[in-house]
């Protein structure tokens, strides 16, 4: 099974290129899932976990949302919003993947703002199921002690950063990877008053009953600093159609003394930890409408099998 993934571009709904990778499991035309990253957080690092995934069977798929990582690109980097990911982006390539495997049932893994995304994108109404992993409301009065200090510190200092810089630094303390600016004023506009909207003010709350399918909320019992339980709650209760389960990981229950918000994602992470993720998945991939009928255990057995299965209007990148 290959640890890089086939890299592939996905034409957002606007035609601008997306960069994303994908393992095909031998189950991948039964079961896929697509990876949501956190904010400024490229892709490659749940690459490790998404491998894992293709060796159980799965479809797995990874992407940069434009202006992040791969799908960067100097000429649209400061006009990007929000909503370019919410509108463009997701939803072009939950359909391209449905089109790439042809799966009967198309779960999501959302990390941290990626489960903020997710419900306010009409793509959530093309999903079958959800795992949250650390995703939260960052309102800063769910947070406490280094928590709180830390998202009162980004709230107050990022946007004058990005006036005297055009964006923040990448860095321990604030992101993995550059942030588009407006992107980044927007989500921070979320936090300060604790209502989501989109870039011309519109409230998005009742966007997020849009999701019928099954959720799996888990947050990782060392993980207050990102995801305390109030924000993590505060964010699923705007969740109101879904199937809704609250879970928290404990770490020593797998084996170690800590986890944290990105400890879920890296190589090094609990397999244990990793079998109890894809177990949400499974199960919920496992409901009668999801089965094939005929009891087929057909599945993409590569790439290119997918692509020529499928016709899907995507291009391997090398």
């Amino acid at each position: 099974m290959r640890t890089t993934g086939e890299p592939l571009v996905i034409p957002a709904t606007d035609g601008r290129c997306l960069s994303a990778c994908a393992w095909m499991g031998p189950e991948a035309a039964a079961r896929a899932v697509v990876f949501l990253p956190a904010m400024g957080a490229p892709q490659g690092y749940a690459s490790a976990l998404a491998s894992w995934l293709a060796t159980r069977g799965w479809g797995a798929v990874t992407f940069d949302y434009r202006g992040i990582g791969a799908s960067w690109l100097r000429e649209d980097y400061r006009a990007i919003t929000v909503d370019d990911w919410i509108h463009r982006d997701l939803p072009a390539v939950i359909l391209a993947i449905r089109r790439l495997t042809g799966c009967r049932f198309l779960g999501v893994i959302a990390h941290s703002v990626g489960g903020q995304i997710f419900g306010q994108s009409p793509a959530c109404a093309n999903v079958d199921g959800a795992v949250f992993l650390g995703a939260q409301h960052g309102v800063p009065r769910f947070f406490r002690g280094r928590g709180r200090a830390r998202i009162e510190y980004a709230y107050r200092v990022f946007p004058v950063v990005v006036r005297l810089l055009g964006h923040v630094p990448t860095s321990s303390i604030t992101f993995p990877d550059r942030v588009p600016p407006r992107a980044l004023i927007q989500w921070i506009r979320w936090g300060r008053e604790g209502v989501f909207r989109d870039a011309g003010g519109r409230d998005t709350g009742m966007d997020f009953g849009r999701y019928t399918g099954r959720l799996v909320a888990a947050r990782v019992a060392d993980d207050a600093q990102y995801a305390p339980e109030a924000a993590v709650e505060a964010l699923t209760r705007l969740y109101k159609s879904a199937s809704l389960s609250r879970v928290v990981l404990h770490p020593k229950e797998f084996g170690v003394e800590r986890v944290g918000h990105f400890g879920l994602y890296s190589r090094r992470a609990p397999r244990l930890l990793w079998s109890r993720i894809e177990s949400w998945l499974r199960e919920m991939s496992e409901s009668p409408e999801y089965v094939d009928p005929a009891g087929s255990a057909a599945g993409a057995t590569g790439l290119a099998h997918a692509v020529a299965r499928s016709g899907a209007p995507l291009t391997e990148h090398h």
